[in-house]
């Protein structure tokens, strides 16, 4: 990230108000902001995302991030092209440390997250386009069990294993494969089945050996490099966020 203003790009005039706004747009996937950490000086940042999509002109997507403790700055506009192929994207992740949990992903709307470890096979759908990390990611995942079943999240509360004599795979119902039964909100059937799945996603960042999957119809989907962020690598190239342990690879084929 550069914090020299003579390095970033800026938005279009009349778009500044619109990205400078407080609040976010209630039921509207065109605005979302998130805090995050300032590579320059680790203090606590905002970007903010906002989507365009102006007919007869591609998509845009503009960032804009602001550091609340050094003030750096940095402005970037992405144009979307929409391919006219039917297909879709797959990044595929194979983590091993705590340094991929702080990866930045850009996910769209309805693209789906599969996480696997062990006796764990479970699948996040998005609700809306947001730029996060990975470990915000699983806890997004794992509040959303939380509300779904009214169970306890904090922690300190579920940091010990359910007690049960049966593995956790055969509590939740689910296999240790891709081709076999996946977990999800939808498919937890008591309060029981909901805390196991809680602890699972929960030790995915303690103990950060995982493979994650994600499945993007729209193409535009991305996972960062370790310690870079969107604006750091060209949107259009995938190989420029690929690394040893993330492939990004579109399939032209109907999206299943």
């Amino acid at each position: 990230m550069q914090g020299s203003p003579g390095k970033s790009k800026s938005p279009k005039k009349e778009y500044k108000e619109y990205i400078s706004s407080d609040n976010k747009i209630e039921n509207d996937d065109s605005f979302y902001k998130t805090d995050i950490i300032c590579e320059i000086c680790q203090g606590n940042g905002e970007l903010r995302i906002a989507t365009l999509d102006t007919p007869g002109e591609p998509k845009q997507k503009i960032t804009t991030f602001e550091c609340r403790v050094c003030n750096a700055r940095e402005s970037t506009i992405f144009n979307m092209q929409k391919d006219d192929r039917e297909g879709y994207l797959v990044v595929s992740c194979n983590f091993s440390n705590k340094d991929d949990l702080g990866r930045y992903i850009l996910l769209q709307k309805y693209s789906t997250v599969n996480f696997y470890k062990k006796e764990l096979s479970y699948e996040y759908v998005s609700a809306s386009d947001v730029v996060t990390t990975v470990e915000n990611l699983i806890e997004q995942a794992a509040d959303e069990i939380a509300d779904t079943y009214g169970v306890p999240r904090r922690q300190d509360i579920v940091n010990k294993k359910p007690k049960d004599v049966r593995s956790s795979g055969e509590v939740l119902g689910i296999k240790n494969t891709e081709s076999g039964s996946t977990s999800s909100v939808g498919t937890l059937e008591s309060k029981e089945q909901a805390k196991h799945a809680i602890y699972l996603l929960d030790d995915l960042i303690k103990n950060p050996q995982f493979k994650m999957v994600i499945k993007d119809s729209s193409c535009q989907s991305r996972i960062c490099p370790v310690n870079k962020t969107v604006s750091q690598c060209s949107y259009e190239d995938l190989k420029t966020f690929d690394d040893e342990n993330v492939e990004h690879k579109k399939y032209y084929e109907k999206y299943q």
